[in-house]
């Protein structure tokens, strides 16, 4: 057994064992690849992955109404919030912009909305 042990103690390591302290040069670089690559897609997103802060009130309406009506919110958050669709699509393509009235009665619906999901599910 002693003899097994010396042997293995006085032998070169392999090409695929790691001695203590040493640095996988590929395994260093997987991870600075992975970082960078992480650093990127918060940077393009606006940093700290909030929404972005040039943003349209539109954009933030329709994120929102997507978010309860799925795709086809254009004319369910119209009806809910009084305003005509065909407005709401010309808002979209830029032809002017929202009051700001139009983006707190759907952040109010969208809480009260999210309010009548939560008592139903409470029931």
């Amino acid at each position: 057994m002693a003899d097994v042990l010396a042997r293995l103690a006085n032998r070169a390591p392999s090409n695929t064992e790691r001695l203590p302290g040493q640095l996988d040069l590929e395994d260093a670089i997987a991870e600075k690849v992975a970082a960078d690559a992480a650093g990127a897609a918060r940077h393009a997103i606006g940093a700290n992955g909030g929404p972005r802060l040039d943003e349209r009130d539109i954009d933030v309406v329709a994120r929102i109404a997507r978010a309860q009506y799925g795709e086809l919110w254009i004319g369910k958050i119209g009806v809910e919030i009084g305003v005509d669709h065909r407005q709401i699509r010309r808002w979209l393509a830029g032809k002017g912009t929202p009051p700001p009235t139009v983006l707190s009665c759907v952040r109010l619906q969208a809480r009260s909305h999210a309010a009548r999901i939560l008592r139903s599910l409470e029931e």
